[in-house]
C-alpha cells in the first residue's frame, strides 16, 4: 500500500489531499519528505505535538499543509485553508500576533522573550491581511517567535543588518 503523501496546488500555494476515513479517533502531523526528521504539528510547531482528530462518522476528511507557516489543517475542525476543488475557505484572524524574542528589550519590553509585550505587537493591514510590524535595531543577531493570541510560539529567527 502507498503511504499517505498530499499534493501540491499551486493555485492555493498548500499541500493537501482528501481521504475517506471511518469514524474514530486519529492523531496526525506533517511529516516532510517522506522523514520523521522534519515535521510539523499541533499549531504550526516544528517536531510539535500530533493533531487530535475526532471522526464522528465515516466521511472524507482533507487535510492541508502551508509550507510558508508550517501550519497542518483538517476539514473537521474547520481550518482547511483551501482545496482544489473548492477553493479557499476564509479562516479568523487571530486577536493578537507578535514577535517575542532577543529584540524586545531593545524596542522597551522589560525583557525578552515576552508574547505579552505590546512593543513587538503586529497589526493587521486590512488590506493584504498580513499582520506587519517594522522595528527599528541594531545590527546583530537576533531570534524571535510568532505569538499567536499571546499564546503559542512559532520558531522563526533572523540576522538583521539594522533598520
Amino acid at each position: 500500500m502507498r503511504p499517505p503523501f498530499l499534493t501540491y496546488d499551486a493555485d492555493n500555494d498548500i499541500w493537501t489531499a482528501t481521504w475517506e476515513l471511518l469514524a474514530g479517533n486519529y492523531a496526525y502531523k506533517a511529516a516532510l519528505n517522506g522523514s520523521w526528521d522534519d515535521n510539523f504539528g499541533l499549531l504550526a510547531e516544528s517536531d510539535g505535538p500530533n493533531i487530535p482528530l475526532t471522526v464522528p462518522e465515516d466521511m472524507a476528511v482533507t487535510f492541508t499543509y502551508d509550507h510558508n507557516t508550517g501550519l497542518v489543517t483538517d476539514s473537521i475542525n474547520n481550518h482547511t485553508l483551501g482545496t482544489p476543488a473548492a477553493g479557499p475557505v476564509e479562516v479568523q484572524n487571530p486577536d493578537f500576533v507578535t514577535i517575542p524574542g532577543t529584540i524586545q528589550e531593545q524596542l522597551g519590553c522589560s525583557g525578552d522573550w515576552q508574547p505579552d509585550c505590546e512593543a513587538t505587537f503586529l497589526t493587521l493591514d486590512e488590506e493584504d491581511d498580513i499582520w506587519q510590524g517594522a522595528f527599528g535595531l541594531a545590527s546583530g543577531d537576533y531570534e524571535y517567535k510568532v505569538a499567536i493570541n499571546q499564546l503559542k510560539q512559532i520558531p522563526r529567527s533572523t540576522k538583521n543588518s539594522g533598520t
